[in-house]
């Protein structure tokens, strides 16, 4: 299954930078695998780059715009699992960001706009029940809401 995912995701990455008119550079783990694929355009990262696990598992994934992170970047544990989901706009912190435990439950959500922190961000525990909220407006700290301990 992850085998497919990853030729899968592989084909799609290079079908769409196929036609960009920069380069692709890979690197490979000292055992022959992948370790990293990234196009480049002249200086300047621009499209998907790929990090992967020295087992072959997909590591980090996510695209560059004109060397400038932008869109959504995904971390994986080694086990498959996804860790982390981060949102960019053009080098910028913005959206929804968020931190999952290896049981797949959102462990911290934040959300940043603009680069600064803003509306409500959570910390939960392992069962997934709130433990502290906080506040933002605008990079300023509103209100924290800590949980009781039970």
């Amino acid at each position: 299954m992850f085998r497919t995912r990853l030729i899968l995701l592989s084909c799609v990455c290079l079908l769409a930078l196929s036609g960009c008119g920069g380069e692709i550079v890979e690197s490979a783990h000292d055992g022959g695998g992948p370790s990293r694929q990234a196009h480049w355009s002249g200086d300047a990262l621009d499209g998907i780059e790929s990090f992967w696990f020295e087992g072959g598992q997909l590591k980090r994934q996510g695209t560059w715009a004109d060397g400038l992170r932008d869109g959504l970047w995904q971390n994986w544990r080694e086990d498959g699992s996804l860790a982390g989901e981060e949102s960019w706009r053009m080098g910028i912190r913005h959206g929804p960001w968020r931190v999952f435990s290896a049981a797949g439950k959102i462990e911290q959500a934040e959300t940043w706009v603009e680069g600064q922190r803003h509306g409500s961000w959570v910390q939960m525990d392992q069962a997934g029940a709130p433990l502290n909220r906080f506040s933002w407006e605008e990079g300023t700290l509103l209100t924290v809401e800590a949980q009781p301990e039970q």
